[in-house]
């Protein structure tokens, strides 16, 4: 849900792993919950892949609220440099 609320593209797993979020209690990397909430009316509607993607604002709005109020999540962004791997096919082709 935080990764959809702040536009992150990536998986939880990967966000997790790579410390693309970080802090807050260990749970909230294991603990999974319910959260039951109504879209009000004249809200857009999106498709799933929309929403991965970040491109459901009004939505993404509202999940940000929703982990703010009910959660007391507080973000704070900045840069960190993480190793990249860059995976090529040889001259020869996949062998």
């Amino acid at each position: 849900m935080i990764t959809w609320a702040y536009g992150i593209r990536y998986s939880c797993f990967i966000v997790s792993d790579e410390g693309l979020l970080s802090g807050g209690p260990k749970w909230i990397l294991t603990d999974g919950f319910d959260v039951q909430a109504t879209i009000p009316p004249g809200i857009p509607s999106y498709t799933v892949q929309q929403l991965q993607d970040g491109d459901a604002p009004e939505i993404q709005e509202m999940l940000r609220a929703l982990l703010e109020e009910r959660f007391k999540v507080a973000v704070h962004r900045g840069m960190t440099e993480v190793p990249v791997y860059e995976l090529t096919v040889s001259a020869g082709g996949a062998n």
